[in-house]
């Protein structure tokens, strides 16, 4: 079991790229990949999704690419031509209104903003995609570490809770027959009361049929069958964050008909703490994939 969240980075050098990747994964009910790429990196976007797609299943993938050129690869430079005349042409105006010499060095042109401007160097896809590749490699695989160990915490802690779960309906379960009994005992005293005014037939049907409603063991059995399963999928490899956060779903479910049913403050009581427990859980099962 692996949580969502996660962190890595990487680095790598092909033939005159140079480049880094970071990527950060964040809670999220499905998979949604967010690249900032430089904008020249369009044509390996695709790629990038798929590659990313293929090791994540869940969870925001923030995916962050700086490309530099390599040191010691020459990048062209760009001369423009027609702001270097401009400047020219105002330093010579300059120089005439105040009667100093014209400049002459073409140094002092150079370092006029904009007069000279290196060049983004551009490649093909290919050339690209071997550059990026390894370094988003190296990242994810910090990022699943880092998942695989927050997921072995995550998966102590609710497997702990799980076993919390199944105490708390074992007491259930060993009260409420006697709960049960003791309560069809004051109905019927309560009935008996009411017997000469009702036809005892009727009176002893809509008793057991009210019995039968107020009792629990059809919630406590499918909420223990929830309890087994999410066991189950705490052992499991693979994504299972879906299938829990349904099961959990299932289980309060479970537990608030037990809650509406229950006649018996003992009874009361344990269903309270298996809530407080499904709520804690359903919380830390937000963060598994």
């Amino acid at each position: 079991m692996n949580s969502m969240t996660g962190y890595g980075c990487g680095q790598s050098q092909t033939g005159e790229w140079v480049a880094r990747a970071e990527i950060r994964c964040l809670n999220h009910r499905f998979l949604d990949i967010c690249l900032r790429f430089p904008r020249y990196c369009l044509a390996i976007e695709e790629r990038a999704r798929e590659l990313i797609s293929g090791r994540v299943s869940r969870g925001r993938v923030e995916v962050f690419l700086s490309l530099e050129v390599a040191e010691g690869v020459a990048r062209p430079v760009k001369v423009d031509m027609a702001l270097a005349q401009s400047y020219h042409n105002a330093l010579n105006r300059l120089s005439e209104s105040l009667g100093l010499a014209k400049p002459g060095d073409v140094t002092w042109l150079a370092q006029l903003p904009g007069v000279l401007q290196a060049e983004e160097r551009l490649a093909e896809g290919e050339s690209l995609w071997a550059a990026v590749r390894p370094a988003l490699e190296q990242a994810l695989a910090g990022v699943e570490e880092m998942r695989r160990l927050e997921g072995a915490k995550l998966g102590t802690d609710l497997g702990a809770r799980v076993e919390r779960l199944r105490s708390l309906l074992e007491e259930i379960r060993q009260v409420a027959p006697a709960a049960e009994v003791a309560y069809q005992d004051k109905l019927r005293a309560r009935l008996a009361e009411l017997a000469q005014h009702l036809d005892p037939g009727r009176l002893a049907a809509e008793a057991a049929l009210f019995a039968e409603k107020v009792s629990i063991h059809e919630e406590v059995v499918r909420l223990e069958a929830h309890l087994q399963e999410s066991a189950r999928l705490l052992r499991a490899s693979g994504p299972v964050g879906r299938r829990l956060d349904f099961l959990l779903q299932e289980a309060f479910r479970e537990a608030n008909t037990m809650a509406a049913k229950a006649q018996d403050a003992t009874v009361s009581q344990l269903v309270v703490e298996i809530k407080a427990e499904l709520e804690k859980m359903r919380e830390q099962g937000q963060n598994v994939e």
